[in-house]
């Protein structure tokens, strides 16, 4: 998908905010796909269920550089009342598996 993503037109996106469940490898696939078109890339996996999006608790868990959390969480809190990030400024990605991402422009 990065590829289709990034060489779309005139313009790639700036950030690409992954949303979905896919496997370690897959997830440093993407990442590396993005960052070589000079796109940056946040894990953002979703956490709840149907009762806690019902209950307006959905949150996610972020992995990635600082400044992309910074950049996604307008659009993050849109979503899910408090996002949260990872202390740890290196790449940190979970094990996940279904398919969902979008980009902030």
């Amino acid at each position: 998908m990065a590829p289709t993503v990034c060489s779309s037109g005139a313009h790639s996106p700036k950030l690409v905010i992954e949303c979905s469940s896919i496997s370690l490898e897959g997830s440093a696939e993407l990442r590396g796909l993005l960052g070589a078109r000079g796109v940056q890339m946040l894990a953002a996996p979703v956490s709840g269920n149907a009762k806690v999006i019902k209950a307006g608790r959905l949150s996610f868990v972020c992995s990635g550089p600082r400044a992309a959390f910074d950049a996604a969480l307008p659009s993050l809190k849109l979503i899910a009342p408090a996002p949260a990030t990872s202390a740890r400024a290196s790449w940190r990605a979970s094990s996940r598996s279904a398919t969902t991402c979008f980009s902030a422009w």
